[in-house]
């Protein structure tokens, strides 16, 4: 595996911006550096964990994390920008080390791979850092699809956060198996299946949140997208524990797995950085299960 292709096309990208860049040896490194704004590079076993992180200012802070990508796109991935600009908010971009690997790759949902078995673990650990030097935070974990699934995970790992998604995966083996065998391949070699992948790595929310958790989730989903209805919605709904906070928001924003246009994405980001998440989430128009006839069990 090599990563000089991607490396080239990360430097292009920093080396463009007027943005501040640090890089780190190891997260050890990283643990006992300030958080500045800016680029921060985390070197973990020759790739890079690339984040973007943001200190406006605010007692809320959004961590975002990106979906596959298209060809076109160059490495690291920072989505989100634009849709929380005017949100009152602190921001975390996270980008996917994973996508270094190869031009093939597209999406990775922030698992990890071979030379990275522990990702979950650094992002997470490296998240933590960051919210910590800024002192109390509302934490929303924010992603569409791909990106929805590891902002479900991650939401997890922070009692009392807020978990914003669009159309999420919440079972990586039931997407797509194209792309499912293809990061399995690139990411852990040829003749693996993802149920064969190490234990620890986090591979099915459903199960997550089958326990109590002080984790609340915004789930925003396409009527149109039958499969991950079938396939990734209700799998989530069925598992949820009774005790776990739920809001649906259904909504008709194209064909299939269309994601909700970048004027909603805004809307809800602005809106759960500046009030109440209960207020927030009714004026959005989010209901209880129970109140969402299309996605009834």
């Amino acid at each position: 595996m090599t990563t000089a292709p991607a490396e080239t096309a990360r430097i292009r990208k920093f080396l463009g911006d007027d943005i501040p860049q640090y890089s780190h040896g190891d997260l050890i490194d990283f643990l006992g550096a300030n958080p500045e704004d800016g680029y921060h590079s985390i070197g973990y076993n020759g790739l890079p964990v690339d984040l973007r992180v943001q200190h406006r200012g605010f007692d809320t802070t959004i961590i975002f994390f990106h979906g596959a990508v298209s060809p076109k796109h160059s490495y690291p991935v920072m989505s989100g920008g634009g849709v929380s600009a005017a949100a009152k908010a602190n921001r975390i971009f996270v980008s996917d080390p994973s996508l270094a690997l190869s031009g093939s790759l597209n999406l990775g949902w922030f698992l990890g791979n071979q030379q990275q078995p522990e990702l979950q673990s650094v992002i997470e650990e490296s998240i933590r850092h960051i919210t910590n030097a800024w002192g109390k935070q509302r934490l929303v974990f924010f992603g569409s699809s791909g990106g929805g699934y590891a902002s479900l995970h991650f939401a997890s790992r922070f009692p009392g956060s807020l978990a914003l998604v669009a159309n999420p995966q919440t079972v990586v083996a039931n997407y797509h198996a194209s792309a499912v065998e293809r990061f399995v391949k690139v990411c852990f070699g040829s003749g693996q299946r993802i149920s064969e992948l190490p234990a620890h790595i986090v591979k099915d929310v459903t199960q997550t949140y089958g326990k109590p958790l002080a984790t609340r989730v915004a789930y925003m989903q396409n009527v149109n997208d039958a499969s991950h209805i079938a396939r990734h919605m209700k799998p989530f709904l069925r598992a949820l524990h009774p005790a776990n906070s739920l809001a649906l928001l259904p909504g008709d924003w194209g064909p299939g797995h269309t994601p909700p246009s970048k004027d909603v994405f805004a809307k809800a980001i602005t809106a759960v950085a500046a009030l109440p998440w209960d207020e927030a989430l009714g004026s959005l128009g989010f209901v209880p299960p129970t109140d969402c006839e299309p996605f009834q069990l």
